[in-house]
């Protein structure tokens, strides 16, 4: 039975709630319309009662002589079906595109439509044609159907409301309902929505009537509006202060105060009237005076229309006495025509006030926009004009501003005059450092992906528990105001949105602070890095520091006493920055937080290589996105776990682009695998890249080191992934090298290097080395079409370190000399090019090579003379040169080459 009752007043709250907000959504905004549409309503009331001598007049003057021409017909029917059509389509498409129909032309419409019905079924005044096919449809239902589309439309503004108010009328009937789901629902109907929405910028706009107050403010405003009510001044008005710098929330906490005094209005005894008055938007900009009475008329219009009438009036004498004739001031003061004067208006508004009983509320805000003038004249209103009794000026400003501006005017104690118009000025109640930390957060947040939402919260913490900034974190406490922090989510997530996974979000944080603080600094920072950064060399990598400033003699000072650069440069050119002298100091400890001290680095925290402090990714943080030569690591991470084909033709193609060095960096930064056979997909990338990345047989990319090369073929680092078996690991290296593509550059390249290292471990012996480098210079050799520089240097290395005394790997070495002279037989022309040393415009033969591949430079002469001069392009000449080398050793000459090219050839050094 309890139970029941209690349903019973469940369904009744939600019928009232229901009835109040269909009420206050639409019968409030139609009693609205009505009353600002007053002389269409007073029309159609004349022709309602007069409607028997319009429709006469109507009928003799259009219907008889234009309207009975239009019959019924077949072409008269396509004619309007096509009127009908077009109403039909013009009402989608305003649909769609969410077409505002305004209320004037609503109301009009609304009045045709009901002549339509009376005249339609109601009252048969004329007769209208039908259409041939159906008799029920008229012509004139044609005009109908636009005024029904503009219906609709309208119509379409409550679709929300109309929709949701369906829903509860079903859940009404239903036997067990909740209370709170339901009130849940109604109450954030609209804000759900809205936050379906695609995300966007983040706004800077003060808090609404219906907003949380998120920086803990209401107390101090229910304590403000207590003592608002309890004030009765009957001589004079009382003027509030609220100061604080821009961007502090002063608008925010006006309507705060707005809020609290509506709230309970009409239970307080006293009558109150709030008047928002913003001079900044004032459109009449040559009177501030005239707008703030239109405003104070416009309220107080519903209270007293005498005294709305009144003040106009009052207003129109002060623009006269401030901007008229001495005539016009003269009758304005005294009254010469019989008029009441200034002074006497002034008295007479006042008295309607008291009588009235009326607490009149003046809340004006950016009053620190306006010009010095227009100030003077805002605080003249207060003091002077407008110092009505039982009135309040609550006003929110700057107040260094209004100083400033003063002295201007007036030097004389700006500070005694400010003190003589605000009885009481407040300082904007500070908040708590949480609450900087709790907005940002909340913000941010949605848009960070999940590795960077634990970086962003530790950065936070360790923002909030320190007093000062601490190096390599993000610089919270440079944050001031709400406006920085919008402005500063603003600028992080457009520059964040393509940089996402590329950077360090300390940096970009601190970076994108430094950009809203203090752009003309950081546009010389992006402009001049290489003149206001420098590079420095640590054990563990390059990173960025600002330049010390040189003396005269050249040498840096100490780091206590001497300046940057680009301090001593702000301090000559501050004005072409946008700074004043005295916030240098702030902007050069905004760009420490950003490219801090050399000496916080050390060997246990090296610079990350996405840090703005690394010189290979300074470059992205001023340009909002990767440059076209770097590779972002988000799109890397995406390809390292496809296919070892698909991985393969993207690093190729990534090479060719230009980003082989970010190519390597990432491939050295893989340090775990899932299994086998993704550490084995990733060892034998690493060698495709790093033979794609060879060019002209210098290999110098950073990331693809032999070092790391060699770590990672370390068995000892994967031993988990072969179950500790060994052998299976050596049979995988023997296969990565022995599965190398032509033209075999980096291994060769790396058997050299693991030669050389005599203590370190390696999965293969040196035997296995040397003949997987034999096997190399053989299918070279058979594939290649020319003997050129990549063959010698094969060959070379096929003898590298070979103890010919102990026959150690002799068997290699005899191999490797019948390849190159069964290549010599095969390829002549290119091949006694190679025999040639050229340096410059000297030429040699390279005897010492001819040597240990023929034996004895007499045995390659027979290999010469048994060429075919007709078949080896420039044989004789090659003699020719070969017999003037003979006169000496090594000898060096000037030889004019004719039919051999050798200009094309590799510089070498004489042997």
């Amino acid at each position: 039975m309890g139970e029941s009752k209690k349903n019973r007043k469940e369904k009744l709250l939600i019928v009232v709630m229901l009835i109040f907000d269909w009420f206050k959504s639409i019968v409030l905004p139609l009693v609205k319309l009505l009353i600002e549409n007053k002389l269409i309503l007073l029309l159609a009331g004349v022709y309602i009662i007069f409607h028997e001598l319009f429709e006469e007049l109507f009928t003799a003057k259009v219907v008889k002589y234009i309207l009975f021409k239009c019959v019924s017909s077949s072409w008269n029917d396509v004619v309007f079906g096509v009127i009908l059509l077009w109403a039909v389509i013009l009402s989608v498409y305003r649909l769609y595109k969410r077409f505002h129909i305004s209320d004037k032309r609503i109301l009009i419409s609304l009045i045709l439509l009901f002549a339509w019905c009376y005249y339609r079924f109601i009252e048969h005044v004329w007769a209208f044609e039908p259409f041939t096919l159906w008799n029920g449809l008229k012509y004139v239902d044609a005009i109908a159907a636009f005024l029904m589309g503009n219906l609709l439309v309208w119509i379409c503004f409550y679709k929300g409301y109309v929709s949701y108010l369906l829903i509860n009328i079903t859940s009404f009937f239903e036997r067990k309902t909740s209370l709170l789901l339901r009130l849940q629902r109604f109450r954030h109907f609209k804000k759900n929505k809205l936050d379906n929405e695609p995300k966007g910028f983040c706004l800077d706009a003060p808090l609404s009537e219906s907003g949380t107050d998120s920086l803990n403010r209401e107390k101090v405003v229910e304590q403000i509006c207590q003592r608002i009510k309890n004030t009765a001044n009957k001589d004079a008005s009382f003027a509030i202060g609220i100061t604080s710098e821009w961007g502090n929330g002063k608008t925010s906490f006006l309507n705060l105060i707005k809020r609290n005094l509506k709230r309970n209005l009409d239970h307080d005894k006293k009558q109150r009237v709030i008047i928002d008055y913003n001079p900044w938007l004032n459109s009449d900009k040559k009177s501030a005076t005239l707008s703030f009475f239109d405003e104070m008329s416009s309220a107080l219009k519903a209270y007293d229309s005498s005294l709305s009438n009144d003040i106009l009036k009052y207003a129109k004498m002060l623009i006269d006495s401030s901007a008229g004739t001495y005539a016009n001031l003269l009758t304005t003061c005294l009254s010469l025509d019989g008029t009441p004067t200034l002074r006497e208006r002034f008295e007479e508004i006042n008295k309607a006030i008291k009588r009235t009983r009326l607490q009149i509320i003046v809340f004006i805000d950016d009053i620190d926009r306006l010009y010095d003038s227009e100030i003077l004249e805002v605080l003249s209103l207060i003091r002077n004009s407008a110092n009505f009794s039982n009135t309040i000026f609550i006003v929110a400003y700057d107040r260094n501003y209004l100083v400033s501006a003063l002295k201007k005017v007036n030097e004389y104690h700006p500070y005694a005059y400010l003190e003589k118009i605000f009885q009481l000025e407040l300082p904007l109640p500070q908040f708590e450092k949480h609450v900087l930390v709790d907005i940002l957060q909340n913000k941010l947040s949605p848009y960070l992906s999940d590795e960077d939402k634990h970086k962003f919260e530790r950065c936070l913490s360790i923002s909030i528990k320190q007093d000062i900034f601490i190096h390599r974190s993000f610089n919270l406490h440079k944050i001031k105001t709400i406006r920085d922090l919008n402005r500063l989510i603003n600028s992080f997530l457009v520059s964040y949105d393509s940089l996402k996974g590329d950077v360090v979000l300390s940096d970009l944080l601190n970076v994108e602070l430094l950009r809203i603080k203090y752009p003309g600094v950081y546009a010389l920072l992006a402009d001049n890095k290489d003149k206001f950064l420098n590079r420095v060399s640590g054990s563990e990598g390059p990173y960025l520091v600002l330049t010390k400033h040189k003396p005269d003699g050249g040498q840096e000072g100490n780091r206590n006493s001497s300046k940057t650069e680009l301090e001593i440069y702000l301090e000559k050119h501050f004005c072409e920055a946008g700074l004043v002298d005295t916030k240098i100091q702030d902007a050069i400890t905004y760009v420490y937080s950003v490219f801090p001290e050399k000496e916080i680095y050390s060997e246990n925290e090296p610079v990350e290589p996405k840090s703005i402090c690394h010189p290979i990714s300074i470059n992205r943080y001023f340009h909002y996105q990767l440059l076209g030569f770097e590779l972002s690591e988000t799109v890397f991470s995406e390809y390292r776990v496809k296919s070892q084909n698909e991985f393969k033709e993207k690093i190729e193609k990534w090479i060719i682009e230009g980003k082989s060095t970010d190519v390597g960096r990432y491939l050295e930064g893989i340090t775990s695998y899932t299994n086998k056979d993704d550490y084995e997909k990733i060892m034998f990338i690493m060698f495709y890249a790093a033979a794609l990345a060879m060019e002209d047989l210098f290999y110098s990319v950073q990331g693809l080191y032999n070092d790391n090369i060699l770590s990672k073929l370390n068995f000892d680092q994967v031993k988990s992934l072969y179950s500790d078996n060994e052998s299976d690991f050596k049979l995988f290296v023997q296969k990565l090298f022995m599965e190398q593509s032509f033209p075999y550059d980096y291994p060769s390249n790396l058997i050299i290097y693991i030669l050389n290292q005599e203590n370190r471990p390696f999965a293969l012996s040196e035997k296995e080395l040397r003949d997987i480098q034999l096997l190399y210079f053989t299918q070279y050799a058979s594939k290649t079409k020319e003997v050129n520089i990549r063959f010698w240097l094969l060959y070379s290395r096929c003898l590298y370190k070979i103890n010919k005394k102990d026959d150690s790997m002799l068997s290699i070495y005899n191999e490797a000399r019948k390849i190159n002279r069964e290549a010599a037989e095969r390829l002549p022309e290119s091949y006694i090019k190679m025999c040639i040393a050229r340096k410059e415009d000297m030429y040699s033969l390279r005897k010492k090579h001819i040597t240990e591949v023929w034996g004895d430079y007499q045995s390659f002469e027979a290999y010469i003379n048994s060429l075919d001069e007709s078949n080896v392009k420039g044989l004789t000449e090659f003699i020719e040169f070969s017999n003037q080398c003979k006169e000496g050793p090594f000898s060096i000459i000037h030889f004019e080459f004719k039919t051999l090219d050798l200009q094309n050839m590799p510089l070498f050094e004489r042997e």
